[in-house]
């Protein structure tokens, strides 16, 4: 419900904007019909939404995660300590890599996060570790 409600916030910011622009301009909107007045300010809009709109961000961003998965998951494959960790996309943070699972001790976080920036992630990667026997590892790092 959130979303519609700033999604329909940024549209009549967007049209309030553009009357003004128009007035500036000289063009009076009484003297365009309003197909006309679609027609070209229309796709404008449409690929302004396409490429700057923060939710396209996210869906670029998750979609590069979820490519990088397949990068990881050899990786964790390969080493015991990493067993029961399993890489997925993550919402937050405008779409980010989210690595989640058990390690056997804590001295194994290190060697987890230098394993997952040696894959070179696209996007920021968010660590929700637990470790037997003490509080949950929680690490978000920023691209």
């Amino acid at each position: 419900m959130q979303r519609t409600a700033n999604s329909s916030r940024f549209a009549a910011r967007a049209l309030i904007s553009l009357r003004f622009l128009m007035r500036c301009c000289g063009i009076a909107l009484r003297s365009i019909t309003w197909h006309v007045y679609a027609i070209v300010i229309g796709p404008a809009v449409i690929y302004f939404l396409a490429t700057c709109y923060p939710g396209t961000q996210q869906v670029r961003n998750m979609r590069a995660a979820c490519s990088h998965i397949q990068v990881l998951q050899p990786l964790f494959l390969r080493d015991v300590r990493f067993f029961k960790v399993k890489a997925d996309a993550y919402t937050g943070g405008g779409g980010m890599l989210s690595i989640r699972g058990t390690l056997n001790s804590e001295s194994d976080f290190p060697d987890l996060k230098k394993t997952v920036r040696a894959s070179n992630p696209p996007v920021g990667v968010m660590y929700d570790l637990q470790c037997p026997g003490r509080d949950p590892i929680i690490w978000k790092e920023f691209k």
